[in-house]
């Protein structure tokens, strides 16, 4: 009687690798799932601080504005100059330089369409603000980068997509109602496999007289 040679048959050896084959491929695409949601996740939390954070510095500058020195501030207007209050003298508000807050497209974006800075957010703008309009001392300073073309929800088509009775909004814009003053912000972050994560805030503020 012939005893069993020890070790694998072709048949178990295709079997065991393909199973093998299995195992492995699992624990890849576990991985990988589990790094795009890590990567998404991720991308969220910056949206979220950094859209946080260039709100805050806007209001802080609006907070000092005179209601009757804005201007450019229509319902949905991407741009806003104000004075900010500089002093009070017998009574009277003495009002500094005026200020701009804007949107603008990016240097590295132009607003063409196409993610031109293959960082997955295509026509992202810079939110600047303009100190000393006109002035000897007119400089300006970027508050925030890749902030979105249009607020979310809304696209350039003449209508009132996300239904907050302003058309065509973009992604920084203003409202002024009164003494009151509508500030809406939203930022891009890409994630992965091209997937971009947008994080928004509104607020709303009372103005000086």
């Amino acid at each position: 009687m012939k005893r069993r040679t020890a070790g694998f048959t072709l048949l178990e050896l295709a079997v065991s690798t393909g199973l093998l084959g299995l195992v492995v491929g699992s624990a890849l695409a576990m991985s990988m799932a589990g790094r795009n949601a890590f990567t998404q996740a991720n991308a969220s939390v910056s949206a979220n601080a950094k859209v946080r954070r260039a709100l805050e510095r806007a209001v802080s500058e609006l907070n000092w504005a005179g209601a009757d020195t804005l201007s450019n501030c229509s319902a949905g207007a991407s741009t806003v100059s104000f004075q900010p209050l500089e002093s009070v003298a017998g009574g009277v508000a003495i009002w500094g330089p005026t200020r701009r807050l804007q949107l603008v497209p990016s240097a590295n974006d132009p607003d063409d369409g196409i993610d031109n800075d293959g960082d997955g957010v295509i026509d992202e703008c810079d939110l600047v603000l303009t100190i000393d309009v006109g002035g000897a001392g007119e400089r300006s300073i970027t508050l925030c980068t890749q902030v979105t073309e249009m607020f979310p929800g809304e696209t350039l088509n003449g209508l009132d997509d996300n239904g907050n009775a302003i058309v065509d909004e973009r992604g920084f814009n203003v409202e002024s109602v009164g003494d009151f003053l509508t500030v809406r912000l939203s930022v891009a972050e890409p994630g992965e496999n091209d997937r971009t994560t947008a994080s928004s805030i509104t607020t709303s503020i009372t103005l000086r007289n």
